[in-house]
């Protein structure tokens, strides 16, 4: 269960890396032995604490913790995180691993202060957006909005009674949609232009 938890990747394999951290993160999840990933996840996370893999290598180690029912060091790794703010593309799920670990130690009031801090997320504004996806799933929403948010697009979520969509960004022109459209459709993404939701 470990192994297959801490070497499914959040990131995208590849073979060539632009990065250190990129090539560090890559051989982390090759690793079959969870306490040598540990190790290397910890020197991404302190060599390279402004990367997507430093997120990446935080949750995976605090998810380590949080297997090993060491719920208040798991909590704590899941805070380094969330003090990131939603720059993090996995700000929104490290706030619900952190309030589930402080609710099985019984700090209620740590736990409220977690779930409000999430409840206090931010979406763009503006006249135009692009859907990315409509899911009935939650899970499928969650993975579409972290591949977003790891290449670094304001992306959001928004429930409608039957569907949970994904849409990136708002845009006051649909020119300037066009163009954030155009690249993301250069990175293998589909979408389309649409007025922003209510």
């Amino acid at each position: 269960m470990i192994t297959l938890l801490l070497f499914s990747t959040c990131l995208p394999v590849k073979t060539a890396f632009k990065t250190p951290a990129e090539s560090l993160y890559y051989r982390a999840i090759q690793i079959t032995e969870p306490l040598k990933a540990i190790k290397i996840y910890r020197d991404i996370a302190v060599k390279y604490p402004d990367t997507p893999q430093a997120d990446s290598s935080l949750f995976r180690i605090a998810m380590f913790y949080y297997i090993q029912k060491d719920y208040r060091q798991a909590a704590t790794t899941f805070k380094n995180i969330i003090k990131k703010g939603e720059k993090s593309p996995l700000y929104e799920r490290a706030c619900y691993w952190a309030w589930k670990c402080y609710r099985i130690l019984g700090e209620k009031k740590l736990a409220e202060q977690i779930k409000k801090r999430k409840q206090t997320k931010t979406t763009p504004k503006g006249k135009y957006t692009i859907q990315m996806g409509a899911f009935k799933d939650m899970r499928w929403a969650e993975n579409m909005y972290q591949r977003l948010k790891l290449l670094g697009y304001d992306a959001f979520i928004k429930k409608s009674p039957t569907l949970i969509k994904v849409y990136v960004g708002g845009f006051s022109t649909r020119d300037e949609a066009k163009d954030v459209l155009k690249e993301l459709k250069n990175k293998g993404f589909e979408g389309f232009i649409t007025r922003f939701p209510r």
